[in-house]
């Protein structure tokens, strides 16, 4: 077999490649330049050197790093002084003059305090990809370009259509419960699994959205979380009574011992991100016919089976219906 050609891709180019569209399509003067490109320019530069900058970022955001030519920078801010000839005289004054403005460059791009880092020669110019901003003051440099705070709100038209449109499964979950690898094997059809942990949310992709409650309208939502949170509750899990009893009798040993979580999900619906965005409280969804007969019963994400909501005393619990092996993921 002939092995795979990858082109290799560079991660701080990528990232500053993506930040850059992103700031063009906020509205900002800017390029991104790949190495070759920058030691083009690096070329065309004469030998001047460069004042290079750190600048704080305004109201907590990400900080930016870059250079700015002393010729170009020192010909807008004091053009009797860029004019005098003297070249080493004039980059050391730059460098100066740029230090003790409170705010060297405009507000182009948004910085809280800025601070310089001495000169740059020519020779020592970076070679690797740089973004270029066209400040009104100079071209800018930049080594470190932060995303803008609002990056969602430039996504391209066609791709926020295609995300809108991505197919998600919500989950309405009925509880879960432990029970041990041995204990698991020799379930069949008809045997009751019980509902230890109660709890009547809304899940999708592992993420829980909120909770639900059923009444004669069907399926509504009681409350959305603005923070929805992964659902990573397996060490506070219970286990059924009789596996509680199994485990400290000592009846099962080794790798039977091993825990799986079941999970019991009243139905699921199928619809699109943009719906699921659209989620609130207060929202109704139709009950499938017979549902408490259709619960779906899940084995560490897989589905293990079909079974039918029952009481057994003043337990929730699950009778089995069919049993599918539990090779297939149900979200």
């Amino acid at each position: 077999m002939t092995p795979l050609s990858l082109r290799r891709v560079d991660a701080a180019a990528a990232a500053l490649r993506q930040a850059v569209a992103q700031w063009r399509a906020a509205g900002m003067a800017v390029d991104f330049h790949d190495a070759a490109a920058v030691a083009q320019a690096a070329k065309t530069r004469n030998g001047a050197p460069c004042i290079a900058f750190h600048a704080g970022g305004a109201d907590g955001a990400p900080d930016w790093d870059g250079l700015v030519r002393c010729d170009e920078w020192l010909a807008y801010a004091a053009p009797a002084l860029a004019g005098l000839a003297l070249p080493d005289g004039a980059a050391q004054a730059a460098l100066a003059l740029f230090s003790a403005t409170p705010r060297p460059l405009s507000a182009t791009f948004p910085y809280r305090k800025l601070t310089t880092a001495g000169l740059v020669s020519a020779g020592d110019f970076p070679e690797a990809p740089l973004a270029l901003l066209h400040a009104t003051e100079a071209k800018v440099w930049l080594r470190a370009l932060p995303a803008p705070a609002q990056a969602d709100a430039a996504i391209p038209a066609a791709i926020a259509g295609a995300l809108h449109d991505l197919p998600v499964t919500l989950q309405f979950l009925l509880g879960a419960s432990r029970l041990s690898r041995g204990r698991l094997s020799g379930v069949a059809p008809g045997d009751v699994l019980l509902v230890a942990d109660h709890a009547l949310g809304m899940r999708c992709n592992g993420l829980v959205l909120g909770w639900y409650s059923i009444n004669e309208k069907g399926i509504t939502v009681d409350k959305k979380l603005d923070e929805p949170y992964e659902d990573l509750a397996d060490a506070a899990l219970q286990a059924a009574p009789e596996e509680e009893r199994a485990l400290q009798g000592g009846a099962q040993d080794g790798m039977a011992r091993i825990p799986v979580r079941l999970e019991f999900v009243l139905q699921q619906n199928k619809m699109t991100v943009g719906e699921l965005a659209g989620l609130h409280g207060g929202q109704v969804f139709d009950l499938a016919p017979d549902a408490e007969k259709s619960v779906l019963v899940l084995a560490n994400g897989a589905l293990l089976g079909r079974g039918e909501l029952v009481q057994l005393e003043d337990r929730l619990g699950v009778e089995m219906i069919d049993i599918y092996g539990g090779g297939e993921r149900a979200d």
